[in-house]
């Protein structure tokens, strides 16, 4: 549940080891041991729902049963103490996942050592920080969703944490729920603010939801992404705007760049992309194949430049991967934006 299935697979193997060598190095334990813990690990990769551990249990008793079994057979025999074998896999196959659990939770408490069970847990979209966000920025939370989907979609296909991606994406604009009407997606035909004035506002929102994530206690990872998911961007279209609006001694560059950091994760550089992408299709609604692949190339290329990915140990064939899983999923999301119905000529019977 805390690493990924090659590291898993070399503790559990070295764990057996030493526990065998405890054990007079017993080969019987030793290969029971290994299967089992390969069973378990196996069943618990990508967890995705809780009922995933009723797998475990039931992968340990089999594997555990098996194993047993089989050592029995070489001997061609079935020892009387095979029952009792089986019964002692059955109270290993339920104490495993429950004492998993106990431990992942005084890791928590005493680390801060974020789980996948607790990211699957803040990936859900009935998280309070959520419903508020959709209720005082409800084109936000539409939007977040639509991105949410994109995000984890490129982290699937770039090999990295999903669950991660998934819940940082829903919780990156929680400082938007301060002042939802100030930004495009919520403000419903309702004319802008002034270039300085809405800069000013974009510009917070960030440091808003990070201040909003430490007082509800969310990962330090999901903070990260918070902090990292604008980079150090400029506001471009809102300066070239300002330049109309007032005089140019009035105008300070760093009033138009976010006051961020670059992401330094393959998760927040995901999900910094996946933002601006999605922001861009979504907002301009873009819909056939050309301008979105277009569209996801164009902020990719400026992401570069800028240097916003300078930080982020994201390879450039997970970067590759990221960019067709990203036009592959828009253009699957633009299709159920329908088309005009065309108007039927009126019968003249």
């Amino acid at each position: 549940l805390m690493f990924d299935l090659r590291v898993a697979f070399f503790l559990l193997i070295l764990m057996s080891l030493l526990a065998g060598s405890i054990y007079g190095n017993d080969f019987t334990y030793l290969l029971v041991a290994v299967i089992t813990g390969i069973v378990a690990a196996w069943t618990v990769r990508n967890l995705q729902r809780y009922s995933r551990f009723l797998a475990t249990s039931l992968g340990i008793l089999l594997a555990f049963t098996f194993a047993n079994l089989g050592l029995n057979l070489t001997n061609y025999t079935l020892t009387p103490v095979i029952e009792q074998e089986i019964f002692t896999s059955a109270l290993n196959a339920i104490a495993t996942p429950v004492l998993a659990l106990i431990l992942l939770w005084l890791l928590k408490m005493i680390f801060g050592v974020t789980s996948d069970l607790q990211l699957l847990k803040l990936g859900r979209l009935d998280h309070p920080l959520l419903r508020k966000l959709a209720l005082s920025a409800p084109g936000t939370f539409q939007q977040t969703v639509k991105i949410g989907t994109l995000a984890e979609a490129g982290a699937r296909r770039a090999g990295v944490n999903c669950l991660l991606t998934r819940a940082g994406t829903y919780f990156r604009d929680l400082g938007k729920s301060m002042s939802g009407d100030s930004f495009r997606e919520n403000r419903n035909d309702k004319p802008d603010l002034p270039a300085l004035k809405l800069a000013s506002v974009i510009r917070k929102h960030v440091q808003a939801g990070v201040s909003i994530a430490r007082q509800n206690h969310l990962p330090g990872e999901i903070i990260d992404i918070i902090r990292q998911h604008h980079g150090t961007d400029r506001l471009d279209h809102l300066l070239k705007r300002a330049r109309t609006e007032a005089a140019a001694e009035d105008i300070h560059l760093a009033e138009f760049r976010y006051p961020g950091e670059l992401p330094r994760t393959e998760e927040s550089s995901i999900v910094m992309l996946a933002d601006t992408v999605g922001g861009a299709v979504f907002n301009n609604r873009l819909t056939s194949p050309e301008e979105i692949e277009k569209c996801v190339d164009t902020v990719i290329q400026s992401k570069i430049a800028n240097g916003q990915l300078d930080e982020s140990v994201l390879s450039m064939r997970s970067l590759r991967c990221v960019r067709n899983s990203f036009i592959e999923t828009l253009i699957d999301l633009q299709k159920e934006i329908k088309a005009p119905v065309e108007e039927k000529p009126e019968s003249t019977g």
